[in-house]
């Protein structure tokens, strides 16, 4: 078999061709003719399949035959969602969708996580037929009002079983909620717990089913060890680690900043050069609210400039929520995405799932935990200036 034999139109052939193409996957040989055929499909492929080319190629026809329909022309909006746990997947997607869009006119915007938000608003202003979106920016942007689900025709969530690994299942609810009754879903996962098949029944109507057997389960790139150590005993470990992997850059994670510190010098004293990633602002707020804030009610009590004190009171409670509470809540956060995550099989873009997780939500909470230290300490320097005066 080869594309021809799937009545795929000439634009789209004439792109496939030239990327090289002539056979098609197995998933897309079983996926394509459902799709064109408006069904809806649930499909078991893992990542390497061929998945991608095998919902955005009928989708794409789907959307110049709809097109071509239309005599009416009028400003571009947005027919088409595709949802991805990662932001490196939601790239390949995009990247595949302009490779087969080149003779269509069709145009796509990716949107994700962990950058600005400027580039991706601007280029959903200027209109898109196809949006490739990670859960957490996509609910983001239309909380702003920059996106409306209104005239999707065409929904695909892909790698569904990640996105439930890592967290996403209320993200997910929250967007098939605001989608039109009306419209062809895709739904694919590399595997078919009961969870998933629940979620697959809310989003799809007689769907068609396919199946394509893994090539493998585990990354070939990732190894992964266990040791079991004391406490004590942890520092010599790590540096027995480093001495037997040198010239590789190393990460290390540790639970606390005091932690970060310890380990730094425990390898400094090894002669082996390390650096603690910390907020410097964290330290010097800290120990201005510790010095002052006694300081300050000894001199003011009772005096006019009492309301100083009272400014300091504030800076600290401030500082306190701000800093304390939300890494806290970070590390319970965080510790519930890992505890719900099987490390010892996961896959390699399972783990790129699971760091762009943790890489968002964590930016969210260091996001007020620095705004709130930065109010803290200018109410410190007011103090300080007020003080002086």
């Amino acid at each position: 078999m080869i594309f021809s034999d799937l009545e795929i139109i000439s634009p789209i052939l004439k792109a496939i061709k030239e990327q090289g193409y002539v056979a098609p996957t197995p998933v897309q040989s079983k996926a394509i003719p459902p799709l064109l055929e408006g069904n809806d499909l649930l499909g078991s492929a893992q990542t390497g399949t061929g998945k991608t080319a095998a919902f955005t190629i009928p989708l794409l026809q789907q959307l110049y035959v709809s097109k071509s329909k239309k005599k009416k022309k009028g400003r571009r909006v947005v027919k088409a969602l595709i949802i991805s746990p990662t932001r490196e997947l939601a790239l390949q997607i995009n990247e595949n969708i302009s490779n087969y869009s080149k003779y269509t006119g069709a145009k796509s915007v990716v949107i994700f996580g962990g950058i600005s938000q400027r580039k991706q608003t601007s280029a959903l202003q200027n209109g898109a037929d196809i949006l490739v979106a990670t859960p957490g920016r996509l609910l983001d942007l239309i909380g702003q009002g920059y996106i409306r689900l209104n005239h999707i025709s065409y929904f695909v969530l892909d790698e569904a079983d990640q996105m439930l690994d890592i967290g996403f299942i209320h993200d997910i609810n929250k967007i098939i909620a605001k989608l039109p009754e009306k419209r062809q879903s895709l739904f694919f996962s590399a595997t078919m717990p009961k969870t998933i098949i629940e979620l697959s029944n809310q989003i799809l109507n007689n769907p068609k089913r396919i199946r394509i057997a893994p090539k493998q389960t585990t990354a070939e790139r990732v190894t992964q060890s266990l040791y079991y150590e004391s406490k004590a005993d942890k520092a010599s470990l790590l540096k027995q680690l480093i001495d037997d992997n040198i010239g590789v850059s190393i990460l290390v994670f540790s639970r606390t900043k005091h932690g970060a510190d310890k380990i730094v010098k425990s390898l400094d004293k090894s002669n082996i050069k390390s650096e603690a990633i910390l907020n410097p602002l964290f330290y010097i707020t800290f120990i201005l609210s510790v010095l002052t804030i006694p300081i300050s009610a000894y001199v003011n009590y009772g005096s006019p400039n009492f309301y100083v004190f009272k400014l300091l009171l504030a800076s600290t409670l401030i500082y306190l929520i701000g800093v304390f509470m939300v890494t806290i809540n970070g590390n319970i956060s965080i510790n519930e995405i890992l505890e719900n995550t099987d490390l010892q099989k996961i896959t390699e873009t399972e783990l790129s799932s699971l760091r762009e997780n943790i890489e968002n939500k964590w930016n969210k909470f260091n996001l007020i935990r620095t705004i709130s230290s930065f109010i803290s300490f200018l109410l410190l320097v007011i103090c300080l200036f007020k003080y002086c005066e």
